[in-house]
């Protein structure tokens, strides 16, 4: 039995949690029960054509005086989508916020929540001149895909397409304050989706293990969500209508929002922000491309940990425990996610200019200092 460190550490429980399998039917009464009366629904075009954003209408209609929708979300939220929300939630005086779909919407919906009733310029939020939050809009999280935890993580990543840079609002109240999980309503997550977001839960649970600012519940989570993705993902991919095993990937991804807002991701994750804005790529398929360069050059700084994962990913797979990088490669073929950034066209070149726009916080990784080279691992992953 492992022992808990002595170190001290804190913990942040997050929203009211509703997960399960039906759980979407009861959506009205659960809206009812707090109190608010004008809805603002955030969402992207599949939510509207899969029916979920007319089954919300409909179970509001008895007690919600106004019901608006912004459909609008991109691939990765926008600023431009985010100042387009706040004005709406301010003209229509909305009391809630519903994120419905993946994380861009939901990430739109909770920056907007802590931003809307502030009078204080969207860019002072977006280049961090101010981090401070006092007020909120009543938000809800209801997620259609099984992959960023947004429905308990803290924090909302944001496009800011004039600085081409991904940028993070984060603070206690960001995280929302009800969330609502439906496995049923991953069902209609298409095979290549299910598997660059499944991919998201493992590198989560991988850095929030991995991070200087895990403690002793992150990591439990943390392996509890590595063994389950190693084991359901794949099964998923194999069977797109396996509800029990979507079931599980939905509650190790609602899991990892948890440790997002207790531990924090690593250096992947930082890179693979400008990453994601030069080559317009889904967010776990560049950091697919870049986990083996990582690991490679990681490893060696948190042996023990790596070394768990590694024996994990051995036991799921049926493979050697030949070492991380060999069973993260096993894993990566498993469920059919090899990319590499040859393959966005990328060169030598590219990967000087990415190192040089990393930003954010990176003192959480176990590997990085002041002055490491992080142009040897955008090379390595070509």
């Amino acid at each position: 039995m492992e022992e808990i460190r002595s170190t001290s550490w804190t913990a942040n429980l997050g929203p009211e949690i509703h997960f399960g399998c039906g759980v979407f039917d009861r959506i009205g009464a659960l809206l009812e029960k707090t109190g608010k009366k004008r809805f603002l629904i955030v969402c992207g075009s599949s939510a509207v054509k899969n029916g979920w954003v007319e089954t919300l209408k409909n179970s509001t209609k008895g007690f919600a005086e106004s019901l608006c929708v912004y459909s609008k979300i991109s691939q990765d939220p926008s600023a431009q989508n985010l100042k387009e929300i706040i004005e709406t939630l301010r003209s229509d005086n909305c009391d809630g916020v519903i994120g419905l779909g993946g994380g861009s919407p939901m990430d739109a919906a909770k920056a907007a929540s802590v931003i809307a009733p502030s009078s204080k310029p969207l860019e002072d939020y977006l280049s961090g001149k101010e981090k401070n939050f006092s007020q909120k809009i009543f938000s809800i999280a209801i997620p259609t895909t099984a992959g960023t935890g947004a429905e308990l993580s803290q924090g909302a990543i944001i496009t800011w397409e004039e600085k081409a840079q991904k940028v993070g609002v984060r603070g206690s109240l960001v995280k929302p304050d009800l969330a609502v999980v439906d496995p049923r309503l991953t069902l209609s997550v298409p095979k290549r989706s299910t598997q660059i977001t499944g991919f998201d839960v493992f590198t989560h649970a991988v850095e929030t293990y991995i991070s200087k600012k895990s403690n002793p519940i992150v990591e439990t989570f943390s392996r509890q969500a590595i063994r389950g993705v190693a084991r359901y993902l794949p099964r998923v991919l194999k069977d797109l209508d396996n509800l029990n095993a979507r079931t599980q990937m939905s509650y190790y991804s609602m899991l990892m929002g948890y440790n997002l807002a207790n531990s924090s991701t690593c250096l992947p994750h930082r890179l693979q922000y400008p990453l994601g804005v030069k080559t317009q790529t889904e967010h776990a398929f560049g950091l697919a491309a870049l986990y083996p360069s990582w690991v490679k050059t990681t490893h060696g700084s948190s042996p023990e940990k790596f070394q768990a994962i590694s024996q994990i990913l051995s036991d799921e797979l049926g493979v050697a425990d030949e070492g991380i990088e060999f069973t993260l490669k096993e894993f990566l073929k498993t469920i059919g996610l090899e990319p590499n950034l040859s393959s966005m066209d990328l060169t030598e070149a590219d990967a000087k200019e990415l190192a040089s726009l990393v930003s954010g916080s990176l003192d959480n990784d176990p590997w990085w200092s002041e002055g490491k080279d992080l142009v040897s691992i955008y090379t390595q992953a070509l």
